[in-house]
């Protein structure tokens, strides 16, 4: 942690496929949004059956972001409850290095084709 006495939370959504589908996609970024950090100086709070952007509104702000903000409390969420098979899917196989295989052997095949007219 950053600062002493500090922690850090984690909002993750059981449902959420949004940071799946963009860890799937790109480098850099990672699915802890539906999966949590699972670290110990992270407090991962689970909210099962919401959509991605339900954790900023305003009941949801008033009852677990408030106290949090001003005085530190975690108020609990849910139970962690396991993400959908597809999404599960979706994060053991990343697009982007099917999408960066199939660029290589598109480079490698017009090498090869470039060459072969050449003779």
């Amino acid at each position: 942690m950053d600062a002493p006495g500090r922690q850090w939370l984690s909002v993750s959504i059981d449902q959420d496929s949004w940071p799946v589908f963009v860890a799937a996609i790109t480098f850099g970024y990672g699915a802890t949004g539906a999966y949590g950090f699972g670290r110990p100086d992270v407090v991962d709070r689970w909210h099962n059956r919401l959509a991605h952007s339900d954790f900023v509104d305003e009941d949801f702000c008033r009852k677990y972001w408030v106290p949090f903000l001003s005085d530190g409390r975690i108020v609990p969420g849910d139970l962690p409850e396991p993400a959908p098979f597809w999404l599960r899917l979706l994060s053991a196989f990343p697009i982007k290095y099917v999408f960066l295989s199939a660029v290589g052997a598109l480079l490698a095949i017009a090498v090869w084709v470039a060459m072969k007219g050449a003779k």
